[in-house]
């Protein structure tokens, strides 16, 4: 008769065990891997513990580049109550929910979660919206500018493919018109560079 040797069997059941199982770590015969379904196996921390836990605006900007995604139908939701209620029509995501329910949306979404996120870590970020007119038509933009070391930096992740070259932390700037020099160094299309100001959000959160 013919039977499994141990490292065939181990692999037989890695094989088998569910893909959320972390990499190296296999339930029933790791002794130090936490059992699937205990507090330690999951990531259920809120977006408030989360935040209490990061140091700097890396990692708000690593958060943003590994979890969040461009929602196009979120666009066109709010062009539409643009043009319905003008800027007080446009909404922005919490945090909290962006972070633990939709990790999806537009370049607003991902603007307040930075900048909510940016000032909870230190206020001395100075953490504020900046609005980008694009000159060649709809959409315009959102981006957050914070301080930091004396220079000014601005951080970008709610972008869709075809803009995917403003993704990034950019800086550090000695003036706002120096990031516009950067845009204006991009070849994208649909997009050309207007006015590029602080501005508060006119609307609200949803």
């Amino acid at each position: 008769m013919n039977y499994f040797k141990p490292l065939q069997l181990i692999v037989i059941v890695a094989f088998l065990l569910p893909a959320t199982v972390s990499a190296g770590c296999i339930p029933f015969i790791d002794e130090d891997c936490p059992p699937q379904g205990s507090e330690e196996s999951k990531t259920t921390l809120s977006y408030e513990e989360t935040v209490s836990k990061w140091k700097s605006y890396k990692d708000v900007a690593a958060w943003l580049n590994n979890n969040f995604s461009f929602d196009r139908s979120r666009q066109i939701q709010i062009r539409k109550l643009l043009k319905k209620k003008g800027p007080s029509g446009i909404l922005v995501r919490n945090p909290v929910s962006l972070y633990e329910d939709n990790q999806k949306g537009y370049c607003a979404d991902s603007a307040n979660f930075a900048l909510k996120s940016l000032n909870r870590i230190d206020p001395s970020y100075n953490a504020r919206w900046v609005f980008i007119l694009n000159n060649g038509g709809f959409p315009n933009h959102w981006v957050t500018a914070f301080d930091h070391d004396g220079k000014l930096y601005i951080m970008d992740y709610g972008t869709g493919w075809k803009w995917k070259e403003m993704m990034g932390v950019h800086g550090p700037y000695n003036s706002l018109d120096e990031y516009k020099n950067y845009l204006s160094s991009l070849n994208i299309s649909g997009f050309g560079v207007g006015k590029v100001i602080f501005r508060d959000m006119p609307g609200q959160e949803d």
